[in-house]
This record gives structure tokens, sequence and C-alpha cells, in this order.
């Protein structure tokens, strides 16, 4: 006997039974063929299984399509941190996303001479990555160039990796363009910035070239008297009259402002006196010092502080006694005289009027500059030193920070 063939079709019912979920899926249903012997009996029907548990519909289960990650801008920002504290040839731009490891290339890119191309790149598409912040920044560079980078920093922001980022390549394309006194006022944020925010002392140091441009360009920006040589004439001569008249100045000053090298000056010439003097700061922790002229940082030195058990003191002095060829007095014992190799003071002394036993000086051994190894003082590579002590003398401040 042929078997019987018997179609069972389910009922539209059932489709609907657990709250029209298969039916919106839109799902087909598929007619099951079940071949039956007459000639046997027929086998016990299987047990009735629990309908399935209904499943949450298909845009609460999937992931964000690949084209659009979510964004987590703290670890954009940390990425961020980590990337701008580090030495430009150490650099690792990899924070975790294709997107942002393009932003940090490109800027990376920027800081290094592309700034120009960047900001033309910035004006047609700004990064969508490294955070709201980094995005405004870029947006007002793009559109706006330096002046406009400027604003978008001044009007809101700290000392947080975005800010003192942008910072650096404000003074960088600044300085390109001669534009010194923008230029110069962002690297003076980012030295004092970055020293705040804790930056490694290898990474600040990496700003002093950046000083000395700013140095080339400052005999255009700050005021300045006219003074025409005389018979009889030297540097040294004219900045003790100076002196005598409240205005300490010191030849190398003079020289650096008016871009002269050497020592020679000739009857006629036609110097620029600046009528800003400069001051000294430095950085017990991070041993380092910057010479400012007003707020635009002109040198950057390495230097080294006290040791733990005489630390180098904190707060404002004034320079008094300046020597050449320094003779060292050490406590209850014979003074040694310059040259001896257990005098520490190397080519050049600069102290302090409130307490002379602490100054800036040069160094007997070279290779300690960078450590926690003085009595106090702060001391500098010898050539540091020697050109310091032509930039500033007697009457010159300084600030000592932590």
């Amino acid at each position: 006997m042929q078997p019987l063939r018997l179609f069972f079709v389910p009922l539209l019912c059932l489709a609907t039974s657990c709250g029209g979920k298969e039916a919106d899926s839109g799902a087909n249903h598929v007619v099951e063929e079940v071949k039956l012997d007459l000639g046997k009996p027929a086998a016990e029907p299987p047990a009735p299984q629990p309908a399935p548990a209904a499943q949450p519909k298909a845009e609460e289960v999937q992931p964000a399509p690949a084209s659009a990650p979510k964004r987590n801008e703290g670890s954009e920002a940390a990425a961020l941190d980590a990337w701008h504290r580090a030495q430009a040839a150490s650099r690792q731009a990899d924070p975790g996303g294709k997107a942002s490891a393009a932003a940090l290339a490109a800027f990376g890119q920027a800081l290094q001479g592309g700034a120009a191309a960047y900001q033309a790149q910035l004006a047609q598409k700004p990064p969508t990555a490294l955070g709201a912040d980094f995005q405004r920044l870029a947006q007002a560079f793009g559109a706006g160039g330096t002046a406009g980078l400027e604003q978008a920093i001044l009007t809101g922001g700290a000392n947080s990796a975005t800010y003192l980022a942008w910072n650096e390549l404000l003074a960088v394309r600044s300085l390109e363009l001669n534009e010194t006194v923008r230029g110069g006022q962002a690297l003076g944020r980012l030295v004092s910035g970055m020293a705040t925010a804790g930056y490694p002392r290898e990474r600040i140091l990496e700003l002093a070239p950046l000083a000395k441009r700013v140095a080339d360009g400052i005999g255009g920006v700050i005021p300045a008297k006219e003074y025409v040589v005389v018979k009889n004439d030297s540097y040294w001569k004219i900045c003790s009259n100076l002196r005598k008249q409240g205005q300490p100045t010191e030849p190398g000053w003079i020289k650096l402002f008016n871009r002269r090298k050497g020592d020679n000056i000739a009857v006629g010439d036609k110097l620029r006196i600046p009528s800003t003097s400069l001051r000294v700061e430095a950085w017990r922790q991070l041993r380092f010092v910057a010479v400012f002229a007003g707020d635009l940082p002109v040198r950057i030195y390495a230097s080294s502080s006290g040791k733990p058990e005489s630390p180098t003191p904190l707060g404002e002095f004034t320079l008094k006694v300046c020597e050449k060829q320094p003779v060292y007095y050490p406590p209850s014992a014979p003074a040694v005289p310059y040259g001896n190799p257990e005098n520490p003071l190397g080519e050049r002394w600069l102290g302090f009027a409130e307490d002379k036993q602490y100054g800036l000086h040069g160094t007997n051994s070279e290779q300690t500059i960078g450590s926690f190894e003085t009595g106090g003082c702060v001391r500098m590579h010898n050539s540091d030193v020697l050109e310091l002590f032509d930039l500033v003398g007697p009457g010159a401040k300084v600030k000592i920070h932590a």
C-alpha cells in the first residue's frame, strides 16, 4: 500500500501567538512534509514543546556599525596626554583606534614643520577624534589660522594635554610666520603649563630651540630707545651708565636684542636698548632654567638642584654678587681657588642678595647636570652659565619654583 502523504500547515493564529515577533521579522513559514505508513500503527505524536521565548529586536542586540564606533573621549584624552608627554622621537600614535591614531600622526607632522598644510587640511575637514576640545581648537586653526587659534585657546582651557599640545602648535606656526609675540606667549604658557602638569624634563628641554627663535625676533617687538655709540664706548661702559640710571642691562642682552655678536662697536653705530629687563625662573624638581623677557622665553637651560638633605630654596631672589672665575668658600674649610678640581662653581657665580650662600653657577662635573647633587644652588653647564652671565647681572630677579 502506498503511504498516504499528509501536509500540515500552521494556522495563522499560531504565527501571531508570540506577540508578532516572528511576523515582524519577515521570516518565511516552511510547509513540512510528513509521511505515514497506514499499514503500520502510527507512532505516538511528539510531546508539544513550549513556544520559544520572545527575542529582543535586532536593533537591541546588534553592535554599532564598524563605521561609527562608540566614542570614548576619556581614553582619547589619555592617549593624547601620553603622546604629547613623550619625546618627539619616541612617540607612539596608537590610542586604540584608527581615527585617533591618524589624527595624532597628522598633528605630529604639523609640529615638525607641516603646520601650513595641516591648517589647509583642517579648513576642509576637521578631525572628529581626540575629543570635543581638540575638535574645537582644530576648527579655530583651520578657519582662522594663528589668530583664530590663539583666541580659542584664551577663551577656555587649562593645562590639559589638548591645550598644551595646541599651544605648542601655535608657538611653532607663529614663529614660522615671524609672529614673535604670539609665538612667544604661547611658548611661555607651554613651558609653565608643562611644568605644572608634571611633564618629563627631557620633554620640556625639547622646547629650547623655540626659545631661541623667540630671541631672534625679540628686538622687533619690545619697546626700546636708540643709542648712538660715541668715542671710547664699550658694551660694558654703556651698561654701567644704564645701571646708574636704574635700568640694569647686561652686554649680552643688548647684543641679543640687536642680533649682534662679538664685542666690537664703532662710533656712530646705532644700538636699540630694550626697556624690559630679563628675569630668570628655575624649576627645582624638573631641573631646568628659563630666561624671560616679559612673558616671552628667550632661553631654556638644563640644570641641577640640591640634594634631599640640602634642597634648593624656593621663592623670589635678586642677583647681587656676579663673579667670573669664582673662588669657592666651603663652610669651615679653606677657600678653593678657581680651576681647582675641588671647586664646584665652574666658570661663573651669580649669587643671591637674600642669602649669599645660594645662587646659580657652573660646574666642575658636566655629567652631573640634571641630577639632585648640589648643596642647594642651581648648577648649570659651563657653556650655559657663561651665556646667562652675559645676559643677566646684579639686580636681575630670580624665581625658583618647586
